[in-house]
């Protein structure tokens, strides 16, 4: 798995935004580091972490096609 992938599926299963499946590698990498640094920063893991959970993923992708 690419390190692009892993970032999209972290963004995706950890940070709610199901947009990062469609979304450049590179403004995954902005998005993450604003998640990060920017105002209502992200503070439950090390932003170095790109871990996420299969199953939240998918949950996250399919509450997103749900929406009209």
């Amino acid at each position: 798995m690419t390190e692009a992938e892993k970032l999209a599926l972290h963004l995706v299963g950890v940070h709610c935004d199901p947009m990062a499946i469609a979304r450049p590698h590179d403004e995954n990498v902005d998005q993450h580091q604003h998640e990060h640094r920017g105002p209502g920063t992200i503070r439950n893991h090390d932003p170095g972490w790109l871990g996420y959970d299969a199953a939240k993923v998918e949950a996250v992708l399919e509450e997103a096609e749900a929406v009209p």
